[in-house]
C-alpha cells in the first residue's frame, strides 16, 4: 500500500508507517477501483445476458415458416442426420477435413489444373512450428480495441478479404500470414488481387461453395462466382506468393456439423469466412486467438473497422448461418468472460491439444 500511495503523494522517506493522508488517498483509489470493477462486471452481465437473447434469437427465427418460405435451397442442402444430437467440441471440429486443390486433384479441367499448386497448404504450414494462431475479424468493433501489438504477437495471423491493416495498426496490428478471400474477392477486377499490394507477402486462400455433395469435378466446371481465370492470373503474374483453392466439401461438412449442434433448423447456406477460417487454425497451431467473433461490448451497428457500413445483420446473420456459428465456438472458448466480452478476444485450444 505504501508504493501505491507514493504515485499519488510526495512521502518522507524518513517515515516508516503511512500517514493518515496516505491512508486516504489509498482508500479513495482502492473504492474508485471497486466501484468501477463492480459497474464494469454489472454492465458487461447485462451484455453477456442481451447477446445470447439476440444470437438464439436470430438463430430460432431461421426456423419461422416466413424465414422458410423466403429463402430459396440454392445448394440442395438436404440433411439426414439429428438436429441437437451432438455438443459443440473441439474434437468435431478436429474431425473435419481440411484440404486444398493441387496438381494432383482429380478436377479434370486442364485450365485449372495448370495453375495449381503442387503441395497443399496444410504442407506448407506444417513445415515449421506454429503455436499461437490470430484469427482477426473485419468486425466494426475492432476500432479503439488497441489490440494490434499483441495481434501481431502470434506466429500466424489471419486475416479475411480486403480488409486492411494501413492506418488500423494500433488496433488490428500489421502483420500477415494468411488471408482467406471468398470467391468474389478474386473474380471481381475492382479488387485486382494479382496486382494488389494488399496481398503481397500473403499466403492466400479462395473459396467458393459448391452445391450440397457435388464432386470436385462438377463444382469447378460451373462454381458460384467465375473465380477460374483470376485465380490463374494470379498465380501466373505472382508465381511465388502461395495462392490455394479450398476444397468445397469442407464448406458443407463444417454446416453439418453445425446443424448437429442444435435443435434449430440453420439456414441451407454456407458457413462464413470466419468459421472456416478458425477450422483451419485450430488444425495448424496449440492455441487460437480469435478476435471479435464474438463481440465485445464494443459492438456497434458498425460492420467493418474500415468502412462505413452498418447493420447488425454483419454480427447476427442474414444470410451465412452467424448466430449458430457463434454460438458454437463460445462453446469452445477457455477464456475469461471478461476477455470475451470486454477485451474481445476467445482462446480456442487446437487439435494438437487434444489428449
Amino acid at each position: 500500500m505504501v508504493t501505491n500511495a507514493k504515485m499519488y503523494v510526495r512521502t518522507q522517506p524518513k517515515l516508516n508507517s503511512i500517514s493518515k493522508f496516505e491512508e486516504q488517498i489509498v482508500f479513495q483509489k482502492s473504492d474508485s477501483k471497486l466501484k468501477y470493477e463492480s459497474e464494469l462486471r454489472t454492465r458487461m452481465n447485462s451484455y453477456i445476458k442481451q447477446l445470447f437473447v439476440k444470437l438464439r434469437r436470430s438463430e430460432m427465427d431461421s426456423t419461422s415458416i416466413l424465414f422458410k418460405r423466403n429463402q430459396m435451397n440454392r445448394y440442395n442442402v438436404t440433411f439426414d442426420g439429428r438436429r441437437g444430437s451432438r455438443n459443440p467440441s473441439v474434437q468435431s471440429v478436429c474431425k473435419l477435413s481440411f484440404d486444398t486443390l493441387t496438381k494432383s486433384s482429380k478436377t479434370n479441367k486442364k485450365e485449372i489444373e495448370q495453375c495449381l499448386p503442387r503441395v497443399s497448404l496444410k504442407f506448407l504450414l506444417s513445415r515449421s512450428k506454429r503455436k499461437t494462431c490470430a484469427l482477426v475479424t473485419n468486425a466494426g468493433s475492432l476500432l479503439h480495441s488497441k489490440k494490434g501489438k499483441e495481434i501481431d504477437s502470434h506466429d500466424i495471423v489471419l486475416r479475411f478479404n480486403n480488409a486492411p491493416t494501413n492506418g488500423f495498426e494500433k488496433d488490428v496490428g500489421s502483420k500477415t500470414t494468411l488471408r482467406i478471400l471468398n470467391s468474389q474477392v478474386v473474380s471481381r477486377a475492382t479488387f485486382n488481387v494479382s496486382q494488389s499490394k494488399l496481398f503481397e507477402n500473403n499466403i492466400l486462400l479462395v473459396w467458393d461453395p459448391s452445391h450440397y455433395r457435388e464432386n470436385l469435378s462438377q463444382w469447378i466446371k460451373s462454381p458460384e462466382h467465375n473465380f477460374v481465370h483470376n485465380y490463374c492470373k494470379s498465380r501466373i503474374e505472382s508465381p511465388r506468393t502461395p495462392f490455394y483453392i479450398l476444397d468445397p466439401s469442407l464448406i458443407w461438412n463444417a454446416w453439418y456439423t453445425l446443424q448437429e449442434s442444435t435443435l434449430n433448423s440453420i439456414p441451407k447456406n454456407p458457413p462464413s469466412s470466419g468459421f472456416l477460417g478458425l477450422i483451419l487454425l485450430m488444425k495448424l497451431c496449440s492455441t487460437v486467438n480469435v478476435y471479435e467473433y464474438i463481440p465485445s461490448i464494443r459492438l456497434t451497428e458498425k460492420c467493418h473497422y474500415y468502412d462505413n457500413s452498418s447493420g447488425l445483420g454483419c454480427t447476427l446473420g442474414e444470410w451465412h448461418p452467424l448466430a449458430t456459428e457463434k454460438l458454437y465456438a463460445i462453446n469452445l472458448n477457455r477464456a475469461s468472460d471478461y476477455e470475451v466480452f470486454v477485451e474481445g478476444k476467445m482462446t480456442i485450444r487446437g487439435c494438437s491439444q487434444i489428449i
